[in-house]
């Protein structure tokens, strides 16, 4: 007779990340709030997507890790959220791309970190290897200009 293993049905990372979420878009909310038109959680391709009155958007990336410290998917979120900024950076009318996140260091597996919570630094702010390693990961005509690093508030 087998013994059949079991499975985990422990949800709580997946509902920590839709509660980050969430927690992100409403202070990017606050952050736009007298220009903002609508807000959209989980759109078709964003973590949160803001209309401004203008008819501009502000397209972020919500990521989070549930124990902070954990570094283990730093460069994928990375690679994953610039991709899809890429993309909207393509539909030319983009005000703001954001990366917003919990991550200690959300640019590198390393621990140490010169970004601090609640801060967001304009692409132009970044040491040049962080620079370098965001410039890699996107197209040449990347509007680096519009690229924000939000780093939100530490949760435990």
């Amino acid at each position: 007779m087998s013994k059949k293993k079991s499975q985990n049905s422990n949800d709580s990372p997946s509902a920590y990340g839709w509660c980050f979420q969430v927690g992100a878009g409403i202070k990017l909310m606050l952050d736009n709030i007298k220009d903002l038109a609508s807000l959209k959680i989980e759109g078709a391709s964003d973590d949160i997507e803001l209309t401004l009155k203008s008819g501009e958007k502000v397209y972020a990336q919500a990521k989070s890790v549930t124990q902070i410290g954990d570094q283990r998917s730093a460069s994928t979120n990375l690679s994953n959220a610039l991709r899809l900024l890429s993309q909207d950076a393509k539909n030319g009318d983009a005000v703001s791309l954001i990366y917003i996140t919990n991550i200690a260091n959300p640019l590198s597996s390393k621990f140490s970190s010169v970004f601090q919570y609640d801060r967001s630094y304009d692409f132009s702010v970044l040491p040049d290897d962080a620079k370098e390693k965001i410039t890699k990961l996107v197209a040449d005509d990347f509007p680096s200009d519009k690229f924000k690093l939000d780093r939100s508030a530490k949760t435990s």
